[in-house]
């Protein structure tokens, strides 16, 4: 099963990522994926700080940073999101799904790390609404950036396969050739991005 980090879920976490948590530690198919949830981002490209609420680090698909949101009631009109009992927003979960991969890229490249030949990728997941036969489509997203209930029930790792598949193909039509060969990371950089974005650490008092 992916390793999961941490390794386990605040029981104060959104019932929706709590979800999409239990079904990713529970997979026995995907044991080679590195899973960051309630990733703290300082340097965030829009705010002063951010979060990505899951990022999926896969050998050989890519990275995959993506937005959860538990609400069962979602409407869109006239550009703005109004989720649950939220108030009305213009920045909706595929914006802050890329707000936040956009604001990880950028700090993967500033550690030195290659992103060259590494999908970097964003989604929401809607985990108690059906936003995949509700959303209507627009030019505001794709549709393999959408996951859903249905997804979450039935089949969540595949759910995820099919959007690195759907993000690396739209990767080949905007750069010819971009997964020619293969795409990345392998699993010693895998481990090495993972490192960079929630690295293990210890400090205590000094002697004297």
């Amino acid at each position: 099963m992916a390793r999961m980090i941490p390794p386990l879920c605040p029981d104060d976490a959104p019932p929706g990522e709590r979800s999409v948590y239990r079904a990713l530690a529970g997979d026995d198919t995907s044991d080679d994926w590195i899973v960051i949830h309630s990733l703290n981002i300082a340097e965030h490209v829009r705010n002063p700080e951010g979060e990505a609420d899951f990022v999926v680090i896969a050998p050989e698909l890519g990275i995959l940073a993506i937005e959860v949101k538990s609400h069962d009631r979602v409407v869109v009109e006239n550009g703005l999101w109004k989720l649950g009992t939220q108030a009305p927003t213009t920045r909706g979960p595929f914006k802050q799904a890329s707000e936040a991969m956009y604001s990880i890229r950028r700090d993967l490249v500033k550690k030195g790390i290659d992103l060259r030949s590494i999908p970097t990728l964003s989604a929401a997941w809607f985990t108690a609404a059906r936003a995949r036969t509700m959303l209507k489509p627009s030019n505001e997203w794709f549709d393999w950036q959408v996951l859903d209930s249905e997804d979450l029930k039935k089949d969540p790792i595949g759910a995820i396969r099919r959007a690195y598949a759907g993000g690396i193909a739209h990767l080949d039509s905007t750069f010819s050739g971009f997964s020619y060969g293969g795409v990345g990371p392998n699993h010693a950089t895998a481990n090495q991005i993972a490192m960079a974005l929630r690295p293990n650490f210890e400090f205590g008092r000094v002697p004297g």
